[in-house]
């Protein structure tokens, strides 16, 4: 790991210490997706439905990567963040928005300084009832959160999942990939 990117979680971290409840002042429901029941995996999502909601409105021509991470309290998903918040800009310049979601978020003035040492300008929302997360696959059979990444272009499709255990930190690799599945469903 890095230095710079390793005194910038240490600062995130001391920005989250005595962590309260999580609070948020909005919520994904169920009304977000298109009604596909949470057991089927998901081919495509109501995407200004699903924004609106979020409270995200991107440019109408960019693709969202939405990251599913399990909160600013696992050190992993810092990781995650961080490292994307890094490649930003490149997103952006390729046309894909970045957002992240979770089901636990801090208090609002917390979350803003661990935004602030991470450097992350993307968005970071809460499904504090879970409801997109189920429907997204990332909930496993134990009932423990896990970690996603949805690429979802213009139209609702979604044309990259990753769902895991583990927080993907190779940013170069899913930025790539992001950029090789655009081209693809572009030239379909």
């Amino acid at each position: 790991m890095q230095g710079s990117h390793l005194i910038k979680l240490v600062l995130a971290c001391g920005a989250m210490l005595s962590l309260p409840q999580a609070v948020t002042a909005q919520s994904v429901s169920e009304s977000t997706i298109d009604g596909s029941p949470s057991t089927q995996q998901l081919t495509s999502i109501d995407r200004p439905k699903l924004l609106k909601r979020l409270g995200f409105t991107p440019a109408e021509k960019t693709a969202v990567l939405l990251v599913v991470h399990k909160g600013v309290h696992c050190v992993h998903c810092l990781s995650q963040l961080s490292l994307l918040a890094e490649r930003e800009e490149a997103f952006k310049k390729a046309g894909i928005s970045l957002i992240g979601v979770s089901a636990v978020l801090p208090e609002e003035d917390k979350l803003n300084r661990f935004r602030e040492a991470l450097d992350i300008q993307f968005p970071l929302k809460c499904d504090e009832t879970s409801e997109l997360i189920r429907k997204l696959g990332c909930q496993g059979a134990d009932g423990q959160q896990q970690h996603g990444l949805f690429l979802i272009d213009q139209e609702g499709e979604i044309r990259w999942r990753m769902v895991s255990e583990h927080a993907f930190e190779n940013s170069q690799r899913i930025f790539d990939v992001c950029c090789e599945r655009l081209k693809t469903s572009r030239h379909q």
